[in-house]
């Protein structure tokens, strides 16, 4: 999938990484869709790998709540919950990972309102 504003998850997650600080807001669309792990603010380098697994859980939960209670989507056929939290911290704590990787994922995870059927 591509970083796009026709992206109904694309969109949901770069405001989710404004909401949570994770990118500066005068970061443009589509600067952000390249920019990797590394260089969101939960990723630091002078931490341990379990403390920013558990900075990773935190805004996973965060994401997902917002998805389905702000966005109104819904888990994809077959995901739960935890699987898409799970899903979204394992990106995460790849470091060369870029946001659109992470939005490829949230898209398999959860159904926006604008997709079609799968």
């Amino acid at each position: 999938m591509a970083w796009t504003t026709d992206k109904r998850v694309c969109k949901a997650l770069y405001f989710a990484l404004q909401g949570t600080d994770q990118i500066d807001l005068l970061t443009e669309f589509d600067e952000a869709g390249v920019l990797v792990m590394k260089d969101l603010l939960f990723f630091n380098p002078h931490a341990s790998e379990d403390l920013r697994r558990q900075e990773a859980i935190i805004l996973a939960s965060r994401y997902d709540s917002q998805f389905i209670k702000a966005h109104r989507a819904s888990y994809e056929k077959g995901v739960s919950r935890p699987e898409s939290i799970a899903k979204m911290v394992e990106v995460m704590m790849q470091a060369k990972k870029t946001v659109e990787d992470l939005s490829d994922i949230i898209d398999d995870c959860y159904k926006f309102r604008d997709e079609k059927n799968r």
